[in-house]
């Protein structure tokens, strides 16, 4: 008997860990994908993107969950840049009569400037600026760049970090490296060159969308992740593993277990698993999707995820926009509630916008959960930087986030998280809060 039970309670510990094993080469098949070189950092508009949205859209089809409007995808047109035609080029000529030319994405990262060209000196001297590139360190004095006679800025960084945002500016800037700051630093330079050519084109993009059918397809909790990331520089690819790779994973994941629970017992409500693109530009996959979501459903509301699992990444943050802004209300609460009662820490605290603001902003309840610790604090491994690896990942973190919010999803079925009086967004303060507040990964 003894012999028995002990048989079984192996068993038991076997399938326990198969199943185990099972989510966590969900999650890291997911991310190795999402991260590999074919994706070269899933820039919106380029190949690497699209074959993202190809391999979700897969997922989708094996998890056999329905199309929306008869297929995955969600077109919409935004403008796009393509990282392997942006040319960024710095030389430093030396008075010895040496030069030397840096590598993009290795030594220095510009703040992409539709077309820029200069030739001019360089200065540590904040009162010495009239067409010079000012060098900045920790150790500069603050002093108004954009209003000052500077051409540019070169930038100490530890790390070079990117971003999607193409400008029309009369000043760049740009981050450079320890190695290319020593040298400024410590020869005798005579000049330098810098040219910043980046084109943009209007092109039609996905987002991509499967639904799992309930009981009431007039109410809606739609669960969304950001599948694009920033791309790649020169030969940097910058993966975006936590950002987002991470939250699209977890959708998956999500939406395999979800479909599987419908079989025996179908939800109250329609669950659309929205993996959004377009988010490094500004929320512009998001802000073209929710007015048609909410075409399709009298009441819907949100759970994004974007960037969990991060081993220094801090606390999970429930996060929407300050205090006042009472439509999230319910929905943030129950939800803090939930994470708190699992033993999984959360935090309050605001550290930006997410692709939740666009249903904010069509008065649709709606929260983004990610950790809020993920720009590099207290000396940590930052996002938007080729750190920004699977290497960085806590898989078993991302499966307790995963079987939490599993579980508040059918704990909470039905319920919309609406208030009684009308809650909306005015104008004007949508307009501030997009001025003052958009996330620092869309500003």
């Amino acid at each position: 008997m003894v012999h028995f039970i002990h048989t079984i309670l192996i068993l038991t510990m076997m399938t326990s860990c198969a199943q185990q094993d099972k989510d966590l080469h969900t999650l890291e098949s997911s991310l190795t994908f999402l991260t590999s070189d074919e994706c070269m950092g899933r820039s919106t508009g380029t190949e690497g993107n699209q074959l993202a949205a190809s391999y979700i859209a897969d997922q989708y089809k094996t998890f056999e969950l329905d199309t929306y409007n008869d297929q995955y995808y969600h077109h919409y047109k935004q403008s796009t840049y393509d990282p392997a035609t942006a040319t960024q080029e710095l030389t430093v000529f030396y008075k010895d009569g040496t030069q030397k030319s840096y590598v993009y994405g290795l030594d220095f990262l510009g703040s992409m400037i539709e077309d820029t060209s200069v030739k001019t000196q360089i200065t540590t001297d904040i009162h010495d600026l009239d067409d010079k590139i000012i060098i900045v360190d920790e150790h500069t004095p603050a002093f108004n760049f954009r209003q000052s006679n500077a051409v540019g800025r070169f930038k100490k960084t530890d790390v070079l970090f990117k971003s999607n945002h193409v400008r029309s500016d009369d000043k760049f800037s740009v981050e450079i490296t320890n190695t290319l700051y020593d040298d400024l630093m410590s020869k005798d330079v005579d000049y330098v060159t810098y040219k910043d050519n980046v084109s943009t084109e209007e092109k039609e993009v996905n987002n991509v969308i499967g639904i799992l059918k309930g009981k009431d397809s007039t109410h809606a909790l739609v669960l969304s992740a950001h599948f694009d990331h920033v791309g790649f520089a020169g030969d940097t690819i910058f993966r975006g593993a936590i950002d987002n790779a991470s939250g699209v994973a977890i959708l998956l994941e999500l939406a395999e277990r979800l479909k599987k629970r419908s079989l025996e017992e179908p939800f109250d409500m329609d669950i659309v698993f929205a993996a959004l693109n377009g988010e490094e530009y500004g929320l512009m996959g998001s802000k073209a999707f929710v007015p048609s979501i909410k075409e399709h459903y009298h009441f819907l509301y949100n759970i994004n995820m974007d960037c969990i699992g991060k081993k220094d990444g801090g606390d999970l943050a429930v996060n929407s926009q300050r205090e006042e802004l009472l439509l999230n209300k319910k929905l943030q609460e129950a939800l803090f509630n939930h994470f708190s009662e699992s033993d999984i820490p959360v935090t309050d605290q605001f550290y930006g916008l997410s692709d939740h603001y666009s249903f904010n902003r069509m008065n649709v309840p709606g929260v983004t959960i990610g950790q809020g610790e993920v720009f590099g604090e207290n000396d940590t491994t930052s996002i938007h930087t080729p750190e920004d690896t699977v290497d960085i990942v806590d898989y078993d973190y991302m499966n307790r986030v995963v079987d939490v919010l599993y579980d508040f999803i059918i704990h909470h079925d039905g319920n919309m998280f609406r208030r009684h009086e009308d809650v909306s967004l005015s104008v004007t303060g949508a307009r501030w809060i997009e001025r003052n507040l958009l996330h620092p990964l869309t500003a």
